[in-house]
């Protein structure tokens, strides 16, 4: 697959204020946005947005379409990528439809996305996954007895963090001093975490 079109369709402003700054292909959910999903299936492939209307995602003229609201669910873009290869040319994702589904659609795929996104980085303890260059203070507890913990590139877990998997943080992100984070969080790039968060995208 060389082009993929994320099509933007006439129910994206119904996910506002989270698109008030982002294309709904930019929120974040069960660690990832459409957008890294999409790079990390199709790695090869460019996109572009377009306006138009799809279900879930069409074959036309050797270019996928696919909703840009679609729930980043990396195993269910993996299906579309084997049925596109048999000949399938459309088919269904699940849709973000309000902003405050979106929590409850990270709920879902969170544990399942960590599970997939594991492979992409080094394991350091069992569960435990790391990007480059990651600091983990030695009084730091990292759990991933219920699910898995991700650490990108630069990440830094300072003393006396707790965090319990699934658990992703972006690259650059800082789980601060005395902070406990997770279950089900995913953080992106560049973010400060502290106090308590759970169930958070």
């Amino acid at each position: 697959m060389k082009k993929i079109f994320l099509i933007e369709d006439g129910a994206a402003h119904l996910l506002t204020p989270l698109t008030d700054t982002r294309r709904p292909s930019g929120i974040r959910c069960g660690g990832v946005t459409l957008e890294e999903a999409i790079n990390r299936i199709w790695p090869e492939a460019s996109y572009r947005f377009k306006h138009g209307a799809v279900e879930g995602w069409e074959l036309v003229d050797e270019a996928l379409l696919i909703n840009s609201r679609a729930v980043p669910l990396l195993t269910a873009l993996t299906a579309v990528a084997a049925r596109v290869d048999k000949g399938e040319t459309k088919g269904k994702l699940g849709l973000l439809q309000r902003p405050w589904l979106v929590v409850s659609a990270h709920e879902e795929i969170c544990g399942q996305n960590m599970n997939f996104l594991q492979r992409y980085y080094a394991e350091q303890e069992p569960g435990i996954y790391v990007g480059k260059n990651v600091t983990v203070h030695a009084t730091a507890v990292l759990d991933a007895s219920a699910g898995h913990i991700i650490l990108d590139d630069e990440t830094v877990v300072m003393p006396f963090a707790y965090l319990q998997g699934p658990v992703y943080l972006g690259k650059h992100s800082i789980a601060q001093p005395h902070s406990i984070i997770g279950p089900n969080v995913s953080a992106g790039h560049y973010v400060k975490l502290g106090g308590e968060v759970a169930h958070s995208t």
